[in-house]
């Protein structure tokens, strides 16, 4: 880890209760970063000191960590010797309105361009892109839930709790999200205490792994169905993905994240995370699947197109009185075949077809049926992958879960199954799955 006097700060673009956060450099690479800087409170306030003890004592138990794709990285920390501040610079997230400072420059690049983007750069966040775009589609809704749940389900494993999941603690960094803001981390062991933001805490005291498990499904619900915790219920608003495949189960899964008796949501976030991935391969083999059965039925419409056009144009002899099929003139690839018409001594010459038109529909309808077949295989080696996926996350899950801290049910949904005659929140459109 990199020393804290490496990043030296460039400009303020965070406050929060208990210390600043700056854009900062490191001095050696050039690249940029967040800088944390957070000074013991001034004062007897013993509800200060204590929140200020609590987010350093959060930050070192996180810093000690192992890096996690779904966490941000810590670059450096350190305390004052004397213990009357400590410093931490953490990756930096993406640009709310642009890409990432640390994004490789244009051949165009200038020190003036520089400074304007240093000058405006706010962090993107899944606050920011939800203000912007209202809701999220499902399927990017399960990938942000099972990446969230991920990262929750890593610090459960070392009895730890994040205890501040809301939209605003999400930050994209190249494009993904990863979970930050990790001053309230603390031992499951001894962290009971109401801390948290208001509609992302769980009722209870928080510290637990359902508390957790809380705190993500209401981020997950803000994100899918469009409205704040306060509004209160489960429904979608209109510009919600609710006619997507599979909502109806994912309403179903947030409902019972979001229970509010903690021994009616899921155990942990491995157990959440077990329910996103069988709906997000339900969900990946819906839409294998049915572009597999419609070009299915695309070739065998094709083909019987392709019989129906060989009974139309194969010449045939003269059936009824007054028909003859007279050759024409040229060559044999250009040759016209004349149907007769008429009766009475009055005839009348109708082109019937040509060889030529015969062979390019025929190549034509070959090139349909190969790029059909390509297309099929495509579909196929898809879902062949999708569940070798699932087997192979089967045969994991079973072959760590002795070393699982918090095991679930066999049945992969956690070790308390709502009973069968609960209810959902209600709900008033899009389609059931």
């Amino acid at each position: 880890m990199k020393p804290v006097d490496a990043f030296v700060p460039v400009r303020e673009i965070g406050r929060g209760a208990h210390g600043v956060v700056h854009l900062a450099r490191d001095s050696r690479t050039g690249a940029f970063a967040a800088l944390k800087v957070c000074p013991r409170p001034d004062g007897g306030d013993p509800d200060a000191l204590a929140a200020w003890e609590r987010e350093r004592r959060g930050t070192a138990l996180y810093a000690a960590l192992p890096p996690h794709p779904g966490l941000v990285r810590i670059l450096a920390f350190d305390e004052a010797a004397d213990g009357r501040s400590f410093r931490v610079a953490m990756e930096l997230a993406d640009a709310e309105n642009g890409p990432s400072l640390n994004a490789p420059a244009p051949p165009s690049f200038s020190l003036s361009r520089a400074e304007f983007r240093i000058a405006s750069y706010r962090p993107k966040t899944l606050a920011s892109v939800l203000q912007a775009e209202i809701v999220l589609s499902l399927p990017d809704c399960l990938s942000l839930g099972l990446r969230l749940a991920g990262a929750l389900e890593f610090l459960q494993s070392r009895h730890l709790a994040h205890r501040d999941v809301k939209p605003s603690n999400v930050l994209y960094v190249g494009g993904r999200p990863v979970l930050a803001d990790v001053g309230l981390v603390a031992d499951l062991r001894d962290a009971k205490s109401l801390v948290g933001t208001p509609g992302y805490e769980p009722p209870e005291h928080h510290g637990t792994p359902q508390g957790d498990v809380y705190s993500l499904g209401r981020t997950l619900a803000r994100a899918s169905l469009g409205r704040e915790p306060e509004e209160g219920g489960f429904v979608p608003c209109p510009e919600a993905d609710s006619d997507a495949p599979g909502f109806w189960r994912w309403m179903q899964i947030l409902a019972r994240a979001c229970a509010l008796a903690p021994e009616r949501r899921y155990r942990s976030a491995k157990a959440l995370r077990k329910a996103l991935a069988a709906l997000a391969l339900r969900v990946r083999l819906r839409t294998r699947v049915w572009p597999v059965l419609r070009l299915a039925l695309l070739a065998a419409a094709l083909v019987a197109l392709g019989f129906l056009l060989a009974r139309a144009f194969a010449p045939a002899p003269a059936s009824a009185p007054g028909e003859l099929l007279l050759p024409g003139e040229g060559s044999p690839f250009e040759q016209p075949v004349y149907r007769v018409v008429g009766e009475n001594g009055d005839f009348t010459f109708v082109p019937a077809y040509t060889q030529e038109n015969i062979e390019e529909t025929q190549r034509a309808a070959e090139r349909a049926l190969r790029d059909i077949s390509e297309k099929l295989e495509s579909s196929l080696e898809g879902i062949r992958s999708d569940l070798e996926e699932a087997r192979a996350a089967a045969q994991s899950d079973a072959e760590t879960a002795a070393l699982d801290p918090f095991p679930d049910a066999s049945d992969g949904d956690g070790a308390f199954p709502a009973p069968s005659d609960e209810r959902l929140p209600p709900f008033s459109t899009g389609s059931q799955d």
